[in-house]
């Protein structure tokens, strides 16, 4: 392919993307005008929550992750799915998890979401990780994720992350 037809094709598939994007809005607007208020605020605020304590907390070194802290936001039988890959099953796995972030972080940011569809009891939304490890090195985790909530809780987590800047390896647990 030439670049005189690789661009086009790039915008036209790009504006098939946000085509599809508005439509998943518009249709995840329509059924929270059929969802009860009360179900419906359960949860973003959930996630929401949860970078706001790493941002407040861990991230800047404040306080470190107990269970405790990972049990408000995580069912006992949570599993997170990174990249196809079981990353944590169970609190333990989770709590382990951020130890494993902290020690490989010497800082570490969630920005706000991009993007934020919610449906029913599941959400999914697009947002970025600015970190600095301990080797000094800087980069940005890019992160599309999809949540199950169960009991005001995330049940379940599957993403799909990639790297500008240096790759972060964390353990699975």
């Amino acid at each position: 392919a030439t670049a005189a037809t690789t661009a086009p094709n790039f915008v036209r598939g790009s504006l098939v993307l946000v085509a599809m994007l508005f439509t998943a809005l518009d249709i995840s607007n329509a059924v929270k005008q059929t969802l009860p208020d009360a179900r419906h605020r359960e949860i973003s605020p959930i996630v929401r929550d949860l970078f706001d304590w790493y941002n407040e907390t861990v991230s800047t070194g404040r306080a470190e992750v107990t269970r405790e802290d990972v049990r408000r936001y995580f069912r006992d039988d949570a599993v997170m799915i990174t990249n196809d890959k079981v990353k944590c099953s169970g609190i333990d796995a989770h709590f382990h998890h951020f130890q494993d972030i902290a020690r490989k972080m010497s800082s570490l940011a969630v920005r706000p979401f991009e993007i934020l569809v919610e449906e029913g009891n599941r959400a999914a939304g697009y947002y970025r990780i600015d970190f600095k490890d301990k080797e000094g090195k800087s980069g940005t985790v890019l992160d599309m994720a999809f949540w199950e909530f169960r009991d005001g809780k995330i049940a379940r987590m599957v993403e799909v992350v990639d790297f500008v800047g240096p790759r972060v390896e964390l353990e699975s647990y």
